[in-house]
């Protein structure tokens, strides 16, 4: 089912007027996950002709600028971003950004990147799968995508839910009243007039938001990637509210969570999805999208 209109321009308007609020609820999570995400992608791109889809405020730009990448192009559907980046990042000739879906990347040439990133873009779609197909006909064959995405909301990928999964106890009953309590109490602390679940959904119309990583799979492995590695780079072993303020206990979450994560019943059950894959097969010739073998 496309995209309807209307929702498209409530994400637009609501990420334009509140892209600042949103990216700074989450600057201290860009700085925790760093060591997964940009601090690897960062060593990857010298050279290269860089497609940053859902590019937000530039946080990625922001992080390989140093790194001498050929070229970069940040999308995103937000206009007020965009000018916002415009200005940040004078550089026309090898900085550029545009206004666009991520679901139609209309404004990108076919096959004119070496890597593509979605940092945190693909929950924010109601057709991710779209995305996925559209990312792909933007990379050279052996192009590679890299992706930061956010797990569905599992049992197991909360911290309570986890211990549940862990130990066969029934804590999860008790998620859903802990979880509104909090929610409670965030609304009342002076400067939290709105909620993030309130930005949420006012940001997210007319989609099911974030996916797990079995449906992420699928859906890369059907817009046509190879070598598709998806993985979670650590588990909730602590309360959320209290590992994000503490990094020592963010890392040591993340060192325990490494053997955990090879267990079956728990190797999807990480609150991130880290995602990379290749494209494996050369570009279409323009025209040809609709023309299938025999």
């Amino acid at each position: 089912m496309p995209k309807s209109s209307e929702n498209i321009e409530k994400q637009r308007k609501a990420y334009s007027e509140h892209y600042e609020e949103y990216e700074h609820r989450v600057s201290r999570v860009h700085g925790l996950l760093r060591p997964f995400t940009t601090g690897k992608w960062r060593q990857l791109v010298a050279g290269k002709r860089v497609l940053d889809v859902g590019c937000g405020n530039a946080y990625v730009l922001q992080e390989i600028l140093d790194q001498g990448f050929e070229r970069y192009m940040g999308v995103d559907i937000a206009d007020g971003m965009i000018e916002n980046n415009r200005k940040s990042f004078p550089d026309q000739e090898r900085i550029v950004f545009e206004v666009d879906d991520a679901e139609r990347l209309e404004k990108v040439p076919d096959g004119s990147f070496d890597i593509a990133i979605s940092y945190g873009c693909l929950h924010h779609l109601e057709r991710p799968d779209e995305a996925l197909k559209a990312i792909e006909r933007k990379l050279v064959a052996g192009g590679e995508f890299l992706a930061l995405e956010m797990n569905r909301d599992l049992p197991g990928t909360t911290f309570l839910g986890l211990y549940s999964e862990i130990f066969r106890v029934p804590m999860v009953r008790i998620r859903a009243p802990a979880y509104a309590f909090a929610r409670t109490v965030r609304r009342l602390l002076p400067g939290r007039d709105r909620s993030g679940d309130d930005l949420y959904r006012e940001s997210h119309p007319g989609h099911p938001g974030k996916r797990t990583p079995e449906e992420l799979r699928g859906f890369l492995g059907e817009a046509g990637f190879g070598r598709i590695r998806v993985e979670c780079p650590y588990l909730h072993l602590f309360p959320y509210w209290i590992s994000r303020r503490l990094t020592p206990l963010f890392r040591l979450q993340a060192l325990i969570s490494r053997p955990l994560l090879r267990l079956q019943r728990l190797r999807d059950q990480g609150p991130y999805i880290l995602i990379g894959a290749v494209k494996e097969r050369e570009p279409l010739p323009s025209g040809a999208d609709a023309v299938t073998s025999g």
